[in-house]
């Protein structure tokens, strides 16, 4: 997940390793306070990825991908899905204005 207008997303090494659920609480405890639209794309994404690869639930897996990430997308921190890139591809597509 990238996030234009957005410095950076902080993850909680420490919670991600303890997580035990995947409510709403866990998922908070997860992320670093950030701006509200951002939060919403991580619990989004983060649910999302949860559901589909611990709880082996595949009702989920269709939120994992760039169209989804469009459909939430909101100025001015508008949301970009990365699901496989090279070194090669990435790096002109951070630096592009």
């Amino acid at each position: 997940m990238l996030t234009k207008g957005a410095k950076h997303l902080d993850f909680n090494i420490t919670e991600i390793q303890n997580v035990e659920s995947v409510d709403d609480d866990s998922l908070n405890q997860l992320v670093s306070a950030s701006s509200p639209v951002i939060k919403s794309y991580i619990d989004a994404f983060s649910l999302a990825f949860f559901q589909t690869y611990l709880e082996n639930n595949s009702d989920y897996l269709d939120y994992l991908n760039s169209s989804y990430a469009v459909t939430i997308s909101e100025e001015p921190y508008t949301l970009g899905f990365l699901s496989a890139l090279t070194v090669e591809k990435l790096i002109p597509a951070l630096v592009k204005d």
